[in-house]
């Protein structure tokens, strides 16, 4: 498998994110890595299952923005020296980006689009880049107050916190930190920082998308979208 969650907060999020890759179940020997800015840029730390939170300790990987991501067969690899942007993408998305411009062009998009915050072409510049099935989350050194999130037709949840924000490609993986949850639409992209998030629609207009509590969902609430709709009903 392979999915992502990140994280901005003012407290180190490498527990949280060890936390949400936990929620996602991958395989114990299928390998998943960390990315997090220590204020020089971003250190990674990998391995699989159980390994990873041992490497990160003794790292002493810290910070209060950062993203991991499973499947390392569709990522770069792990513990490489200090990066100024990370990228995390959809297994179906890397694929296309792979067959067509890679790694390079997704860097050189993601930078552009956090410099200029949630750009008014934001996802459609991102859904012209990564035909098929997609999410994608970006964070910059350069940058470090914010975190971009895109939504193709891939499944995206963002979890809304107090003074933190997170998102992810599996539902599950909020749920230790948070049950308020935003499922952006086909084509947004969601520009995250501590105390705020905004969102642009796939036409360029600001936008604004309720957070639903998934606790406290009446009976007569609307469905949420697809196989989330499974994963919230659990405890």
């Amino acid at each position: 498998m392979a999915g992502w969650i990140a994280a901005i907060s003012r407290r180190n999020v490498v527990p949280l994110l060890l936390r949400g890759l936990r929620q996602m179940d991958y395989a114990a020997g299928e390998s998943a890595r960390i990315s997090v800015s220590d204020g020089r840029g971003f250190r990674s730390c990998c391995g699989t299952n159980g390994a990873l939170a041992r490497a990160c300790e003794t790292a002493g990987l810290s910070g209060g923005l950062g993203i991991a991501q499973v499947g390392l067969g569709l990522d770069l690899p792990g513990d490489a020296p200090p990066a100024d942007i990370v990228v995390a993408i959809s297994a179906g998305a890397w694929g296309a980006a792979r067959r067509g411009r890679g790694d390079v062009t997704l860097r050189k998009l993601a930078a552009e689009l956090l410099a200029h915050g949630a750009a008014a072409a934001a996802a459609q510049r991102a859904g012209r880049e990564l035909p098929g099935s997609w999410t994608l989350a970006a964070a910059s050194a350069a940058t470090p107050d914010r975190l971009l999130v895109l939504r193709g037709d891939g499944p995206l949840a963002v979890g809304v916190g107090e003074g933190e924000q997170f998102a992810a490609s599996n539902l599950d993986a909020l749920l230790p930190e948070t049950h308020r949850v935003i499922f952006p639409e086909e084509g947004d992209a969601a520009l995250l920082k501590c105390d705020d998030i905004g969102f642009v629609d796939a036409f360029g207009k600001t936008v604004v998308r309720a957070a639903v509590n998934l606790q406290t969902r009446g009976e007569f609430a609307p469905p949420l979208p697809g196989a989330l709709a499974r994963a919230a009903s659990r405890p």
